[in-house]
């Protein structure tokens, strides 16, 4: 358990104590540093023990005891790995006879990672479910719709791909770019899509019809992500590591979107020529 090994530099426990007391007990002699073999001995340890040190490590009825471990200062993913190795320690060596807790700011933040992600995934779906919706209250056609909901989902995508690319973690940060992104992106979907609606009610054919949106809201579009590029760019400007990577790749899921809006749209419209209504 090599990650355990590198994060873990302190432990203490009652055990540690009553081997700590017959230490001194002994001037202090390094071989003394173990747990007495006479129950009667423990005892005796345990009430010249400080009642402080003991109220921290032990309950008063003596059925509850605090194990303590330092560790270095390391990311979620190491501290989760620590916690699914302490857990499946102790339930090996305990089974069912004990109740165990972990506390601690590790576990503090890996639970709060575990339920941000949990809610980020909800919030992406629900997200992604009511824009379906009101896309498809826009096109009128299922086919439009579909195509629609693509140029929307390829910056999350992409994102993501490039976060896999590099070995950027998931974290507390990162997770919430999909749903930024998305309520970015339908922006312009929807931009376009209302023009190139009315450039086919106009009579153009699908072809025109792109070209002529293209230069109606071509311009505006990429206004908008530049401007929105360089907001989300500041961040990088940051002590904050997390922050720097939620700048720089939410700056780059952006420019995605409009690369989704600009690029990959018109190329489904042409490819596809879902109808209009």
């Amino acid at each position: 358990m090599q990650v355990m090994e590198d994060s873990l530099s302190y432990e203490f426990s009652v055990e540690d104590y009553i081997k700590e007391i017959k230490r001194v007990s002994n001037k202090g002699d390094e071989k003394y540093f173990t747990i007495p073999e006479k129950d009667i001995d423990i005892i005796d340890y345990y009430e010249i023990g400080s009642d402080d040190t003991l109220d921290r490590i032990i309950s008063p009825d003596k059925m509850e005891v605090r194990i303590s471990f330092n560790s270095h200062l390391t990311s979620n993913q190491n501290s989760l790995i620590i916690r699914e190795f302490l857990q499946k320690f102790v339930k090996d060596r305990f089974g069912d006879n004990f109740s165990h807790r972990f506390t601690g700011m590790s576990t503090l933040y890996v639970v709060m990672d575990e339920n941000l992600r949990t809610s980020q995934y909800k919030s992406f779906g629900t997200a992604f479910l009511v824009i379906f919706l009101m896309m498809f209250f826009i096109c009128k056609k299922k086919k439009l719709t579909v195509i629609s909901i693509i140029p929307n989902l390829f910056p999350v995508v992409a994102t993501f791909g490039v976060m896999g690319w590099f070995k950027i973690p998931l974290d507390v940060t990162t997770v919430m770019i999909a749903s930024v992104t998305i309520g970015i992106a339908v922006d312009d979907t929807i931009h376009y899509l209302v023009w190139y609606r009315r450039n086919v009610l106009s009579g153009l054919d699908i072809e025109a019809s792109v070209v002529k949106t293209a230069l109606d809201v071509g311009k505006p579009i990429a206004l908008t992500s530049l401007v929105l590029c360089m907001g989300f760019l500041v961040l990088c400007l940051g002590s904050v590591i997390p922050m720097r990577l939620f700048g720089l790749l939410t700056c780059l899921s952006i420019f995605f979107a409009f690369v989704g809006d600009m690029i990959v749209l018109p190329a489904l419209l042409i490819c596809f020529k879902p109808k209009v209504v």
